[in-house]
């Protein structure tokens, strides 16, 4: 999770300038930013954001789809330490693996991509 936050909020930038250095819409691209000056959304502006987030994101479960496939010893390795604690009670564990560590990191990144994602300026 926190390795896929930082690739998003880097290829977020990046993509965001590639894409309006290609169309020549400054702006246009830049997340959050999709209302005119009375508070209205503009549909054509929200979409292009969108469609830049959904590539940012795909981009980034391929990275991270290669990288578990590349480091899977080492990703099991660390996966075991940490879970030695609880190995004894399998309950737990699996309360561990499937409700509390994602619940935190689901959090973990909802809050941290939000804070890139939407807008700097006062809306």
């Amino acid at each position: 999770t926190t390795l896929g936050v930082l690739i998003n909020f880097y290829l977020l930038k990046g993509l965001t300038l590639v894409f309006e250095a290609a169309s020549g819409n400054t702006g246009m691209f830049e997340s959050g930013d999709y209302k005119d000056d009375r508070g209205k959304v503009i549909r054509s502006r929200y979409f292009a954001q969108f469609a830049v987030w959904i590539l940012v994101v795909s981009i980034m479960k391929c990275c991270m789809v290669l990288l578990m496939t590349v480091f899977h010893s080492e990703l099991q390795k660390i996966s075991s330490s940490v879970l030695d604690a609880v190995d004894s009670d399998a309950n737990l564990e699996l309360i561990v693996v499937m409700v509390l560590t994602p619940c935190c990191m689901n959090a973990f990144q909802l809050w941290v991509q939000d804070t890139f994602i939407k807008s700097k300026k006062k809306q």
